[in-house]
């Protein structure tokens, strides 16, 4: 399927997910144009700004492709971390725990096709760490990287290695349930924000609609189109702070 390019191919968008984004971006505009300009033709003035709003999805996509591999990936290593318990060898735990991040995601998730990788890699030969050690470098995730370390650290020492990482395991997890509280509260207050911003566009379609001759000043004008693009610009830097605000690496 044909692929719109990004900085990583692990996160990169496909031909439906940038249609998606085209489809959001005509409806905007139209939106915008029909209600602070009253006419569907100032659309095309938006154009230019397809660029900007596209690279703004394609960062919220592989965001949000990011945070589910490292959820993916965390649940894996709790599942590695029951087979290591259980008396399994490292990769035939290991192997168990892609079996069961099949079952709970599907063969087509991007994190069962990443682990299904490093089994094959296994298989041919690669060892294990430096094999983990190029899906971290590759996905660009801290955990993975930091997983990596420990297990070759872990493994090169005469310490219990199994141990050292169920208890990194055990740490990782706790992190993991950490952050996801936090996310969820940022998502509360984004959710907020989303809602917030669609209080401007409902006030004017209720005036436009109820009080038409209280808008028509606003429109067909000089001086009115003055008004709403100052309106307009207002609401964009105030929705860019807002966005920024929610923008809270965790």
């Amino acid at each position: 399927m044909p692929e719109f390019a990004m900085r990583n191919d692990m996160y990169r968008i496909s031909l439906r997910e940038g249609l998606i984004v085209i489809v959001k971006f005509v409806f905007i505009v139209l939106i915008v144009a029909y209600l602070f300009y009253d006419r569907v033709i100032f659309a095309f003035f938006f154009l230019p700004l397809f660029g900007i709003y596209f690279k703004r999805e394609k960062s919220h996509m592989a965001a949000k492709k990011k945070e589910a591999l490292t959820d993916g990936f965390l649940k894996a290593l709790s599942a590695l971390s029951t087979s290591l318990c259980a008396g399994l060898s490292f990769e035939n735990a290991f192997r168990e725990a892609v079996m069961d991040i099949t079952r709970l995601y599907g063969q087509r998730a991007q994190i069962v096709i990443e682990l299904s990788g490093i089994c094959h890699k296994l298989s041919c030969g690669v060892r294990f760490e430096t094999a983990l050690s190029d899906f971290g470098d590759k996905s660009g995730i801290e955990a993975i990287k930091s997983f990596a370390t420990v297990f070759v650290a872990a493994k090169g020492s005469g310490a219990s290695y199994v141990t050292v990482i169920t208890d990194c395991i055990d740490i990782m997890d706790k992190r993991q349930k950490t952050r996801e509280e936090i996310r969820i509260l940022i998502r509360q207050k984004q959710l907020e924000m989303n809602i917030m911003s669609i209080i401007p566009f409902g006030i004017i379609m209720y005036l436009k609609f109820s009080s038409g001759s209280f808008m028509e000043v606003l429109y067909h004008n000089v001086t009115g189109y003055v008004v709403m693009t100052t309106c307009l610009l207002l609401f964009v830097i105030a929705l860019f702070i807002a966005e920024r605000i929610c923008e809270i690496g965790i």
